[in-house]
């Protein structure tokens, strides 16, 4: 199929901007495109802007005005780029240089990293020379990436001048070296300081000095800061100290201190980029697509590297080197499971349920996550809103699509952390939960824990300079104000949360916040407008409740349940106590319903009965289905007793035991060999005895010619049939097959390796490996299965192979030709004694339409005919060409 206009300008712009990016400008405008795709001009500009709109192309509105493929350029610079309009040249240019010296290249710049971020700008900025600062983290953090950013920033800054050095040193375990380093940096005429003028100077591995070097180094550093000549900043690197002394001596000397996460303490959004970002950069390195299976991905997120980052990245690229060495010859690399190191495939969890497989590309969900990343509310709210304004639409279809944005952010900024490893709250996150708590306390009303973290996400966002899209600000303004109109009581509450923050951080929170926050409010308490429909789902577990909430909630179109997630541990008083407080602050209506897991109804009731004017109806054991049926009777109005007696009698449990017909059967190996021999029990035989010891397994045996075919026979077998092993290649649905030729290579097998690691060890199917490599070479196959000299008959069958590959005019593959070698074995030994292959669909019309292909036959076999007195018939020709067609596309 031809590609389309708009493909070929697509097409051309990718190469065009690599021509752009080396400084030929004329190459990626209107004009050069109609030049190149002989097309007019007018058509040309019509398809560059279009895709300027769907965000494949950034467009620079120099004279003439150029386009560029944004992926392509990102791809060149190693820069994410965010922006699709540029005034001139000369701006697009500074955002290049920004982007390239910014540390929001860093996964978690405005999220497990903007307090280290934020340390370092301060250590920067102060005059006049900044001040020196301890980078603290375990190995593989990325302290050593976050300093190199650091010289960067300074100088795209002005921080530091254009002839400033970047000085990097490491501390040694031995104290005689470390003289001599410290001597070198500070204390010689000729020292590092004394020829450089300015620069940052980092010194790696503090922590290896004794006191008094530490010392020692500090008296440098703060000499060094007061100089008036010399422009330097100082980072000292350092992993953690269980020594609380040196701890304390660190904080009364150094000014600012600032931690690096280790790679468990990230976010699970940012711990999968990071995953996404080191096999795109495999992709870029070895120039070939990479896909990872799901089960890759998440074990790759989940597993805990000693050497953090570090261990992560090292681990992608030893997988993809490995995929590489097997698959090299395919068009992308399919990373699997087995890739893996073996201490991560020691600790990966086995799954208990077979599922098709997912395949995941990483750049592509690289992408994905990029675009979901925008930090505004989005083209289909702003166009939801403007349909609405106009009356196209219900406002309702508005809060549909806001409702959609909130909902992705709160998953964004939802910590993944078991509650005993969870981090320590930082002084900030304090803050942000007590204003949302007064929030809460002042207007009665829900709001969940995780609206914190968002709010506090979406502020720092703000002060980074990463608003609304400016086109989209003044819209943001008036939809602010027709939500304000619309629904009053969240507009005060969320008017009550601006002026806090404000207050306590200095902050105004914008539009885009604000109606994210209003959003919020709506959304978990949709009883203020809807006061009738009150219910609330409590389960122990850490999101329990909240999924199931949130999955009944999309089935009933409706936010009818709020969800209370309660540790394992927590006693049952300690529930009731909880949801007593949750019902006196809950701006619901008096009549509620409540579902709990497990646990004691009375306890509850006693807690709850003192509360006044209240009917709440309680139910336990609750279930997804449960909640599906009281939440629809709550949207139809019903009374809580109705209610209760219905769900009550409706509930009762069904069951069914289901038993696998396989478990009951004993395993077996299958082996095939052709009609009128006793190629299957003689494979048998080599098989079995490479075995390092028995095993409780069957052998049995098929032949081509059998009443039944190989699937009903596999069907039918009162046997579980793990495998098969034969000399040609079989697809059979659902038991792994070896063709004769594979036997020896059985570990490339996964199914097959699988199999045999429930009856073996590791090292006895080491021993296997080995003596299968011995047991099945081609001499031994053939003198163990036929009764024909093997020498002779492997020398003539390799001249006759050569023959038909040379008139055939192609090359067998490896495998094919082990394989002929043992079929025509078995075909000259048929032969040989009287019994060949009787069975051929039309002979006349094969050698109608194969008379070629049997005239080469001939020709080549001839001094094996000779030798043997014997003659090919017809039907063992087409027998060939069969063999060949099946298991040989053959090389031209």
């Amino acid at each position: 199929m031809e590609p389309s206009t708009k493909q070929e300008i697509v097409n051309w712009i990718m190469n065009a901007t690599r021509a752009a990016v080396s400084g030929n400008w004329e190459a990626v405008n209107a004009q050069a495109a109609a030049e190149q795709l002989n097309i007019s001009r007018n058509l040309a500009s019509q398809y560059l802007n279009q895709l300027v709109h769907e965000n494949v192309l950034l467009k620079i509105n120099s004279r003439p005005v150029c386009f560029l493929h944004i992926r392509a350029l990102e791809e060149l610079t190693g820069l994410r780029i965010r922006r699709e309009m540029f005034e001139d040249l000369d701006e697009f240019h500074d955002y290049i240089r920004g982007q390239h010296h910014s540390f929001q290249s860093l996964i978690g710049f405005d999220g497990s990293l903007s307090d280290c971020i934020e340390q370092i700008k301060i250590a920067a900025y102060y005059p006049p020379n900044g001040l020196p600062m301890m980078l603290i983290g375990k190995r593989g953090t990325g302290k050593s990436l976050l300093c190199s950013l650091t010289f960067q920033y300074m100088k795209s800054m002005d921080i530091l001048s254009d002839d400033a050095v970047y000085i990097r040193s490491s501390f040694h375990a031995s104290g005689t070296r470390n003289e001599a380093v410290i001597k070198k940096l500070f204390a010689d005429k000729e020292s590092v300081i004394r020829k450089n003028r300015t620069g940052l100077m980092v010194l790696e591995k503090f922590h290896r000095l004794d006191k008094p070097l530490q010392t020692r180094v500090l008296d440098f550093v703060d000499q060094l800061n007061t100089e008036k000549n010399f422009s330097w900043r100082v980072i000292l690197t350092s992993e953690p100290t269980e020594s609380h002394e040196i701890e304390n001596f660190w904080r009364n000397r150094i000014p600012v201190i600032a931690y690096c996460p280790e790679l468990k303490q990230r976010s699970r959004q940012e711990k999968e980029r990071m995953v996404l970002q080191f096999f795109v950069r495999e992709e870029n390195s070895i120039q070939k697509a990479v896909r990872i299976s799901r089960k890759v991905f998440t074990h790759l997120v989940d597993y805990r590297f000693d050497n953090n980052i570090e261990g992560l990245q090292s681990e992608i690229r030893k997988m993809c080197a490995r995929a590489y060495l097997y698959q090299k010859d395919e068009t992308a690399l399919s990373i699997h499971s087995y890739y893996f190191s073996e201490e991560l495939l020691n600790n990966i969890t086995v799954e208990k349920d077979f599922e098709e497989e997912l395949w995941i590309s990483p750049r592509q969900r690289e992408e994905l996550n990029e675009k979901q990343e925008e930090y505004g509310l989005g083209e289909a709210v702003y166009d939801a809103f403007r349909e609405a304004e106009s009356g196209e639409r219900p406002f309702t279809a508005v809060l549909d699509q806001l409702y959609q944005v909130f909902q992705r952010r709160m998953k964004e900024y939802t910590y993944q952390f078991i509650e005993e490893e969870a981090p320590e709250k930082r002084p900030a996150d304090v803050i942000y939960e007590g204003l949302v708590t007064l929030v809460e306390n002042r207007f009665h009303c829900v709001i969940p824990r995780n609206f914190a973290k968002m709010l506090q996400a979406c502020l720092r966002r703000q002060m980074l300079g990463l608003g609304e899209k400016e086109e989209w600000r003044q819209e943001a303004e008036t939809f602010k104000r027709r939500l304000y109109g619309k629904y009053q009581q969240e507009a005060e509450a969320v008017e009550y949360l601006s002026g806090l923050i404000e207050v306590n951080l200095g902050i105004k929170p914008d539009d885009t916040t604000v109606i994210l926050s209003l959003a919020g409010l709506k959304y978990y308490n949709q009883q203020l407008s809807d006061s009738h429909l009150s219910a609330v789902i409590i389960c122990h577990g850490t999101s329990t409740a909240s999924s199931m909430a949130e999955a009944v909630n999309t089935l009933l179109g409706r936010h009818i349940f709020d969800a209370l997630d309660m540790p394992l541990h927590i006693p049952m008083e300690k529930i009731a106590e909880t949801l007593k407080n949750y019902v006196e602050k809950s701006c619901m209506s008096s009549r509620m319903i409540i579902l709990v897991d497990m646990g004691s109804l009375e306890l509850i009731d006693e807690k709850l009965r003192t509360l006044p004017g209240i009917r709440l109806g309680i139910m336990n054991h609750v279930s997804t289905s449960l909640a599906v049926h009281i939440g629809s009777m709550l949207l139809e109005g019903r009374e809580i007793p109705d209610i209760l007696r219905e769900a009550s009698a409706d509930s009762v449990s069904a069951y069914r035991l289901i038993e696998s017909e396989e478990k009951n059967k004993e395993p077996a190996i299958l082996f095939m060999g052709e009609k009128g021999t006793d190629i299957a029990l003689k494979m048998k035989e080599l098989f079995w005895s490479s075995f390092p010891k028995e095993i409780p397994v069957k052998a049995l045996y098929w032949n081509t010619g059998q009443q039944n075919s190989l699937e009903e026979y596999i069907r039918d077998s009162e046997y579980h049939i793990l495998f098969s092993i034969g000399v040609d290649r079989y697809e059979l649905l659902d038991t792994p097959h070896l063709d004769i030729s594979e036997v020896i290579t059985l570990n490339r097998n996964p199914r097959v390796y699988e199999i045999l690691k429930d009856y073996f060890t590791e090292e006895e199917i080491r021993t296997l490996l080995n003596n299968l490599v011995k047991n099945f070479s081609l001499q031994n196959i053939i003198q163990h299965l036929t009764i024909l000299n093997p020498v002779t008959l492997t020398d003539r069958i390799e001249v006759s192979l050569d023959l038909l590959q040379h008139y055939l005019n192609i090359r067998f593959k490896p495998n094919t030709i082990m394989s002929l070698y043992i079929h025509l074995s078995f075909l000259i030994e048929r032969l040989v004694t009287k019994n060949p292959i009787e069975s051929c669909r039309d002979p006349e019309l094969f050698k109608k339409e194969r008379s070629g292909f049997i005239g080469m036959v001939e020709k080549s076999f001839q001094n094996i005919t000779d030798h043997y007195h014997v003659e090919i018939p017809i039907s063992e020709i087409a027998y060939i060409y069969e063999f060949i067609e099946h298991n040989d596309d053959g090389e031209n």
